[in-house]
């Protein structure tokens, strides 16, 4: 399709990025073994002339010292020194791509909704394809880290009871409205959770805007700050669609539980990357 968004060629630009991000890591994994074997022959140097024993001395050591001057100097250029990577930073930048997730997945709904066999077929390959790479990527355990991290023993039970519900749902043993009101009882716990975190003082009223001003990583001035407070919508639509759900009220057009599924998941992975959380 022609008249694409503006944002679409930044998107563009992040992918080409990560696909050249990726060939210089897998440079790096090659060079590894080389710099593996580099180090056992170093180390075993070092071992053989520290290890010596005293009825050697009479043998010379051999004199590398310009050998050893003019190797360290190339060590340098030939591995050069890789980033020093930041956990935090590396949730942060999946939160941004969470929050994507999320957005396309809502639009790819709502196209789906179009009474035609190919926005139908569209919705679903797409859909279908964000759903796999959940799976591969396992959300569920990396959700489990996260609440582990926000120190929440109350979010991460409501997310196993969410998790149980879903599946029940799944394989036609459990209902919508159950798994519905489970995501929903989390999305609400975890809100909880934040606004404590917030709280300068026991019974301190907290909005969103206040607990994202106080937690988000960089404060005010941030991208994540900026991100965290526009989650709020998303966390709205949630929480409408769910209650819906839960109160049978769906009014003829039927949520499609997988990809509430995939945004609720998304959701909690784009909040919880942009705040501080312990290691």
């Amino acid at each position: 399709m022609e008249n694409n968004p503006n944002w679409l060629e930044k998107l563009k630009e992040k992918r080409e990025y990560l696909r050249q991000w990726l060939a210089q890591f897998q440079a790096a994994s090659r060079a590894a073994a080389e710099v593996q074997k580099n180090l056992d022959f170093t180390d075993l140097q070092i071992r053989a002339v520290e290890s010596r024993p005293d009825e050697s001395s009479e043998i010379p050591l051999p004199n590398l010292g310009g050998t050893v001057d003019h190797d360290f100097s190339y060590l340098r250029t030939a591995y050069p020194w890789l980033p020093d990577f930041n956990e935090p930073n590396l949730s942060t930048a999946s939160s941004f791509s969470s929050t994507g997730t999320v957005q396309i997945s809502m639009y790819l709904g709502r196209v789906g909704d179009i009474n035609s066999y190919i926005t139908k077929e569209y919705s679903e390959e797409y859909l279908s394809e964000f759903e796999d790479l959940q799976n591969r990527y396992d959300r569920p355990t990396e959700l489990r880290l996260l609440l582990k991290r926000l120190s929440s023993k109350g979010s991460l039970e409501r997310l196993e009871n969410a998790i149980r519900s879903f599946d029940s749902y799944r394989s036609g043993t459990g209902s919508r409205t159950s798994a519905a009101a489970d995501m929903r009882t989390l999305l609400d716990g975890v809100k909880g959770d934040l606004f404590e975190l917030a709280r300068l003082h026991p019974g301190e009223n907290i909005t969103w805007e206040i607990m994202a001003s106080r937690l988000a990583i960089g404060g005010v001035t941030s991208p994540q700050y900026a991100e965290l407070l526009d989650l709020e919508k998303v966390r709205s639509s949630l929480i409408s669609r769910l209650s819906d759900i839960f109160k049978d009220r769906e009014a003829g057009s039927v949520t499609n539980m997988d990809q509430i599924w995939l945004e609720f998941q998304e959701h909690l992975v784009a909040v919880l990357g942009l705040i501080p959380l312990s290691a």
